[in-house]
């Protein structure tokens, strides 16, 4: 079947993941979704830099845009913009570590990325993607 521009547009391609939190309450869940190709380029943009740098500033920036992009709604709209997620940096860090890793994960990249960029070890870690 050959696809129309106006197809290719509508084709809901993004995979979305239930992720537990019990630590919010019994039960409960949030949601993350698969990076479009413009946020995937940004976040890699970003990890590149931390890389280059070294830096924990810039693994933070990494991981903050990563979860603006990837935690998102019932209607698969972001929860925080980036200027909010000191909100959520308030909360549990092990957490926040976890939908983090599940985000990578999801999005085929490596889930000690974050963790290792926080390190003050001086080597910098690599950023695996199978995407093509």
């Amino acid at each position: 079947m050959k696809l129309s521009r106006a197809a290719i547009l509508a084709a809901q391609d993004l995979k979305t993941e239930e992720i537990p939190v019990p630590e919010w309450g019994e039960g409960a869940t949030i949601t993350i979704r698969e990076l479009t190709a413009g946020q995937r380029d940004e976040c890699g943009n970003a990890f590149a830099e931390f890389k280059d740098a070294g830096q924990v500033a810039q693994a933070k920036a990494f991981r903050d845009r990563l979860l603006a992009y990837t935690l998102v709604d019932d209607n698969g709209d972001p929860m925080f913009a980036l200027g909010e997620l000191g909100l959520l940096m308030a909360k549990n860090g092990s957490v926040i570590d976890r939908i983090a890793e599940a985000s990578l994960k999801l999005n085929k990249l490596e889930p000690k990325a974050i963790q290792n960029a926080a390190k003050p070890s001086g080597t910098a870690p690599s950023a695996g993607s199978s995407s093509g």
